[in-house]
């Protein structure tokens, strides 16, 4: 990143002093939409896993589980007796500060990914210039807001109905990522937690409505 743009993006850092947000903001995006037509909902069969690293904080799988059945889904214990496998795995999930001191080296990753918008640009440019911040000590005076970021991964396969042998083999799959994302001034991980739970939860339960 070239130094002329790390320090405007520092400027534009220390301009947020003073311009905290009091009231809670809240957005939740998918990269991409996954959509299911009548058809492949008239068995609403669903294995569900959900997994998470250790850089999340929030718990999704009991949640998700009510919503799912709330919308007529049936969870199954084995997946061969199921008509949908769906992954949920939580990438990140915390205050957006923790992801710059996750590593600043990591561009394209896990914390790359936490800390780009959630409409999905400048994430490296971004993590770069959070971390010359935190090395310089300005980080927590500048981003007035506290900001706690979900980047959830979701993978649906549909199993093949054709193949009785083997049908998760030619299985249909689907996948995108999720962000979930809280704003506030002393927003505390308390609060954030059950709001990035719920809108993820939603969000993931809605592919089933």
């Amino acid at each position: 990143m070239h130094i002329k743009n790390i320090i405007m993006l520092l400027g534009m850092m220390l301009f947020l002093i003073g311009c905290a947000t009091s009231t809670l903001q809240t957005q939740a995006k998918m990269t991409r939409t996954i959509s299911l037509n009548p058809d492949q909902l008239k068995e609403k069969s669903v294995y569900l896993r959900v997994t998470g690293t250790e850089a999340s904080k929030i718990e999704l799988e009991a949640p998700l589980k009510k919503a799912l059945q709330e919308r007529g889904v049936s969870i199954v214990e084995n997946a061969d007796d199921a008509r949908f496998y769906l992954h949920v795995n939580t990438l990140f999930a915390d205050n957006l500060k923790e992801a710059a001191r996750l590593d600043v080296a990591l561009f394209g990753g896990v914390a790359a990914g936490a800390i780009s918008t959630v409409n999905h640009s400048g994430g490296d440019s971004i993590l770069i210039g959070v971390g010359v911040a935190l090395a310089m000590g300005v980080a927590d005076r500048a981003l007035a807001d506290e900001t706690y970021r979900a980047v959830i991964s979701v993978n649906l396969k549909e199993r093949s109905m054709q193949d009785a042998s083997s049908p998760w083999s030619n299985a249909k799959e689907d996948e995108t990522r999720l962000f979930v994302e809280a704003v506030r001034m002393g927003l505390n991980l308390e609060e954030a937690k059950p709001i990035m739970e719920d809108k993820a939860v939603y969000k993931i339960a809605e592919i089933f409505k």
